[in-house]
C-alpha cells in the first residue's frame, strides 16, 4: 500500500458526475472488522466551513445519490482523522463488479477482472450537523469535494474480496479485501495506485 498527501477543495456538484459513479446500493450494517483492509484519512480543516461541520464517508446508490453514512468526524480548526475499522457494508449494499460497470475516468478499453467480486463505491462529503447528533439528517446540505491529486482522480471503494483489475494503456491495480482509495492518473499511460492511508489532507471551502 501507499500513502499520499492530498489537497481537496470542496464545491457543490451534482451527484451524477461520472468519476463518482456508484457501483453499489446503500444499506449498511455494523460488524466487527476482521481481515478486511481499513482506510484512514488524516488532515487539517481550513476555516470557512459551516457551523458544526462534519466530514463523512457515504455509500451511494447506482444513480449517484448518497445513501447512508458509514463514518464521520467533526471538522474544527485543528487536525482530524477518519478511519473505517469497525463498520462493514452489509451484503445487500454490494453489487457484482463487471467490466462494463467500471466507468472511472481514464480507465479505457478492455477491462479485465481477475475473479468474481462484489463492491460498493463511496463518497467523501461535508455537511453541517445542525442538531448536533453526530450524523447527517435529510435537511442537512451536503458539500461534495473535488477528489483529485494533481491530475489524478480519486475513487473510494469497498470490495468483499481481493482482486486485480487491468485495462488498456497500462492500467493495473491489485485491490485488497476491504476499503481502499484508488488514485488514477491519465496520460500516455494510465497509472493506478491503491492507498490505505491518506495523510496531510487539507479541506478547503470555496
Amino acid at each position: 500500500m501507499n500513502r499520499f498527501s492530498l489537497n481537496i477543495k470542496s464545491i457543490k456538484t451534482k451527484f451524477l458526475a461520472p468519476k463518482f459513479l456508484a457501483l453499489g446500493m446503500g444499506i449498511l450494517g455494523a460488524g466487527i472488522f476482521s481481515s478486511a483492509s481499513a482506510l484512514t484519512l488524516e488532515g487539517k480543516s481550513a476555516d470557512g466551513w459551516p457551523k458544526n461541520a462534519r466530514l463523512g464517508l457515504f455509500t451511494v446508490l447506482p444513480n449517484g445519490k448518497t445513501a447512508l453514512e458509514l463514518s464521520s468526524v467533526a471538522l474544527g480548526s485543528g487536525n482530524f482523522s477518519l478511519e473505517l475499522s469497525k463498520v462493514l457494508p452489509s451484503e445487500k449494499s454490494l453489487n457484482t463488479l463487471a467490466p462494463d460497470s467500471i466507468t472511472w475516468a481514464g480507465v479505457v478499453g478492455m477491462v479485465k477482472i481477475s475473479n468474481a467480486a462484489k463492491v460498493v463505491e463511496l463518497k467523501l462529503l461535508v455537511y453541517s450537523d445542525l442538531n448536533n447528533n453526530n450524523k447527517r439528517d435529510e435537511d442537512e446540505e451536503l458539500l461534495e469535494p473535488v477528489l483529485q491529486i494533481g491530475r489524478a482522480n480519486l475513487i473510494f471503494l469497498y470490495t468483499d474480496t481481493a482482486l486485480q483489475i487491468d485495462a488498456d494503456k497500462g492500467f493495473s491495480i491489485k485491490l485488497p479485501k476491504g476499503y481502499s482509495a484508488i488514485s488514477i492518473e491519465s496520460g500516455k499511460t494510465v497509472k493506478g495506485t491503491v492507498l490505505d492511508k491518506i495523510t496531510s489532507l487539507q479541506l478547503e471551502k470555496l
